[in-house]
């Protein structure tokens, strides 16, 4: 990540949703990495568990990623949400075979060891946030 003074704009811009028009004819709508999400839990769970990947990856190498995504946590609480009830219900849970969720041939999401410790370590993200949360409040 660059770091520069329009970093914190660019992490909004990938991660949120963010209406903005320059003038009255120009209207740029960028839909972010949380909307990603939220538009794939239903058709392409394999793409939805892919990008809660990245952002918790990226929330732990990045300060500026993972302030972000602390102060939005109620924007992707829904994800770890899902993930979670993915764990406890997909019927798919195949520890002896090669099973992957960057396979490209299925667009279904696959109960893996990788998987659990991306819930685990969102998991740890959202409860940190909601500790800071409550101790500022």
């Amino acid at each position: 990540l660059i770091e520069d003074s329009l970093q914190t704009k660019r992490v909004q811009l990938a991660f949120a949703n963010t209406n903005e028009s320059s003038n009255g004819d120009n209207c740029q709508i960028f839909n972010g990495l949380y909307s990603l999400i939220q538009t794939s839990i239903e058709t392409e769970q394999r793409r939805a568990y892919q990008t809660v990947k990245f952002l918790i990856n990226l929330s732990n190498t990045s300060n500026a990623c993972k302030d972000y995504f602390s102060s939005t946590a109620n924007q992707w609480e829904f994800a770890i949400n899902w993930l979670k009830q993915q764990m406890q219900t997909s019927w798919q849970w195949s520890p002896a075979q090669n099973v992957s969720n960057e396979d490209t041939d299925t667009r279904s999401f696959q109960r893996t060891r990788s998987a659990q410790f991306t819930l685990e370590q969102a998991q740890s993200l959202l409860q940190q946030t909601t500790a800071t949360t409550t101790t500022t409040n």
